[in-house]
C-alpha cells in the first residue's frame, strides 16, 4: 500500500492597527513539508485503517519576538486563510518547555488550540522571546478524501497585550 499526503505550510505576518510591528516578529517551520503517511494510520501499515483522528506533525513553527522592551505584554494569534470546509483542521500547541516561563503569561496562553478563519491566541508573552517552539497536528483526515497535497497558509499577528483566553 503506498499512501502519501504532503502538507505544506506558509506564514504571512500582516498588521492591524493595535498589532506590533511586523518586524518584531519572526516565522519559521523545523520541516516544510510535511509528509503523512502508512506510518500515521491509526492501525500503522494496516490496509482498510482510516487516519489516526489526531496526527502530530514531524514539524514545528518557530517562533521569535525581538525588539520589544522586556516588560512589554504581547500577545501572537494566529488563523488560516482560505481553509476549505473539507480540508482536516490543524491544532497548534505552544511549547512552554521551550521558553523561559518569565516570558510567558501562562493565564493568558491556551494548551491547545484549532485554527479558524479568525485570529485565536496562540502565546501570551512577556518582552523578547528568543524561540518558541509551536507544535502541529492535524485532525479528521480521512484516506478516502485526504491524500494529496495540502497548502496550509497561517497568518500569524503579534497584538499589543496579553491574550484573553476564552
Amino acid at each position: 500500500m503506498s499512501l502519501k499526503t504532503l502538507l505544506y505550510f506558509l506564514s504571512v505576518v500582516f498588521l492591524r492597527p493595535d498589532s506590533l510591528c511586523a518586524q518584531q516578529l519572526h516565522i519559521d517551520y523545523t520541516r516544510n513539508p510535511v509528509e503523512v503517511t502508512e506510518a500515521h494510520l491509526e492501525i500503522p501499515f494496516t490496509a482498510g485503517s482510516d487516519y489516526a483522528s489526531n496526527i502530530p506533525l514531524s514539524t514545528a513553527a518557530i517562533v521569535r519576538v525581538e525588539d520589544l522592551s522586556e516588560f512589554e505584554p504581547w500577545c501572537l494569534q494566529a488563523y488560516l486563510l482560505g481553509q476549505s470546509a473539507n480540508t482536516p483542521s490543524i491544532t497548534l500547541s505552544a511549547d512552554l518547555e521551550s521558553v523561559n516561563l518569565s516570558q510567558a503569561a501562562l493565564d493568558g496562553t491556551p494548551l491547545s488550540l484549532q485554527l479558524e478563519s479568525f485570529a485565536r491566541p496562540v502565546f501570551s508573552g512577556i518582552g523578547n522571546v528568543n524561540q518558541l517552539f509551536v507544535q502541529l497536528s492535524i485532525q479528521g483526515a480521512q484516506v478516502s478524501q485526504h491524500v494529496g497535497e495540502t497548502l496550509y497558509t497561517i497568518q500569524w499577528e503579534l497584538v499589543s497585550g496579553g491574550c484573553l483566553v476564552p
